[in-house]
């Protein structure tokens, strides 16, 4: 299975150098609809408004941070595939971010490869449903 380069994007990150990192990363797999929030509540709004297939989460954001987040699209976007990306190592961020049910975790920095291939295999896992 390939994965669909149509497929929304949405990534939470509150560093804009993080932030332009990841956008570069995913246009340079060919996706063409990529979102970006710098804090909780715009990425909640952006969710909202896109209801994108992916959703990029950094943990600590302002405003609502990236697990307040994950409890919203999973009662309201729940076919978004959630994917924290910390520079945090801390173990209970770790538990805490599972415990929340997110489908993957990544600790920058990271290999772009890795996740395409992580994407990909979650896309796998959780197919959009035909309305």
């Amino acid at each position: 299975m390939k994965i669909d380069k149509n497929a929304k994007i949405l990534i939470a990150e509150d560093e804009p150098i993080s932030r332009k990192i990841l956008h570069s990363m995913l246009t340079s797999f060919g996706f063409k609809h990529i979102y970006e929030a710098s804090n909780g509540v715009e990425a909640l709004a952006l969710g909202r408004e896109h209801h994108p297939r992916y959703a990029l989460l950094d943990i600590y954001m302002p405003q609502m941070d990236g697990w307040e987040v994950v409890k919203h699209f999973k009662k309201e976007l729940p076919h978004t595939i959630l994917i924290m990306i910390t520079g945090s190592r801390d173990m209970s961020d770790i538990d805490k971010s599972f415990s929340e049910d997110v489908d993957s975790y990544f600790f920058k920095p990271f290999q772009k490869d890795v996740l395409l291939e992580k994407m990909t295999d979650l896309a796998k896992r959780r197919p959009v449903k035909d309305s």
